[in-house]
C-alpha cells in the first residue's frame, strides 16, 4: 500500500504541477492569483512528488525506504488535515488533500497489521 501511496502522490501531483508552473487559469481558481504564498505551496508540492519518485524507486531496487515514506505520508497526512480546519473544507483542492491523506492514512496503518 506504500507503494500506491507515492503513485497516488505522483499522479496527482504532476498535472497539478504542471498547471500552478504554466500558470493555467484554472489553478487560480484553486490555489488563488499567482503570489509568493502560491509559489511556496507549489515548491512543497515538486518536492513531495520528486520525493516519492525517488523513494518508489528505492522501493523498486529493495532498499530500506520504509521509515522515509512512512514519515513523508505522516507530514502529508498532518498538512492535509491541518489545511482542512484551518481553510475548511470549501474549496476542492482541500476536499481532494482530505481524500489523499485518509489514503495515506490506510496506507501507513496497513503497516501494523
Amino acid at each position: 500500500m506504500l507503494a500506491a501511496a507515492l503513485v497516488i502522490n505522483i499522479a496527482v501531483l504532476i498535472p497539478v504541477c504542471s498547471g500552478l508552473l504554466r500558470q493555467a487559469p484554472a489553478m487560480e481558481a484553486l490555489y488563488g492569483p499567482d503570489q509568493d504564498s502560491r509559489r511556496i505551496m507549489t515548491a512543497l508540492y515538486l518536492a513531495i512528488g520528486v520525493g516519492s519518485a525517488v523513494l518508489l524507486a528505492g522501493l523498486a531496487i529493495g532498499a530500506p525506504v520504509t521509515g522515509a515514506i512512512v514519515c513523508l505520508l505522516a507530514l502529508q497526512i498532518f498538512y492535509n488535515c491541518l489545511t482542512g480546519v484551518m481553510v475548511g473544507t470549501h474549496n476542492v483542492a482541500i476536499r481532494w488533500n482530505l481524500g489523499i491523506a485518509a489514503f495515506h492514512t490506510a496506507a501507513v496503518a496497513s503497516l501494523a497489521l
